[in-house]
């Protein structure tokens, strides 16, 4: 007589405890198995659907932020070029040598003997 699997301890009182469990028994295991493959295959959807769209809002969070800083810091050397063109129109020949600038006479330049060539080097 070949071994009765149980679905629980409380069947045994039952009237289809006979053979027909196992028929009952091996349908339940692989519908379970399949619901649970299903759920977590749901949940990995989720979970992956979930990250896109946070890393989406970060993304353009981020690009605002520096669009913002990109505008600071473009209106901040725009200040900066006008206070320079202000004081370097205002600095003419005779301010300066108010303040004790005086013209060069004795010009040097830097000149070198020989330029350097790759195939005189090489050597």
């Amino acid at each position: 007589m070949p071994k009765r699997n149980k679905i629980s301890y409380a069947q045994a009182a039952l009237p289809f405890a006979g053979s027909t469990t196992r028929r009952i028994q091996e349908p339940l295991k692989l519908e379970w198995r399949l619901i649970a493959v299903a759920g977590a295959v749901v949940l990995a959807t989720a979970l992956m659907y979930g990250y896109v769209v946070v890393a989406s809002i970060a993304e353009v969070s981020l690009r605002e932020a520096a669009r913002t800083e990109s505008k600071t810091l473009a209106a901040e050397r725009a200040s900066l070029e006008g206070t320079y063109f202000q004081k370097t129109r205002g600095i003419t020949l005779e301010y300066a040598r108010g303040l004790g600038y005086t013209d060069s006479t004795n010009k040097v330049f830097v000149t070198r003997a020989a330029a350097l060539s790759y195939a005189g080097d090489a050597r």
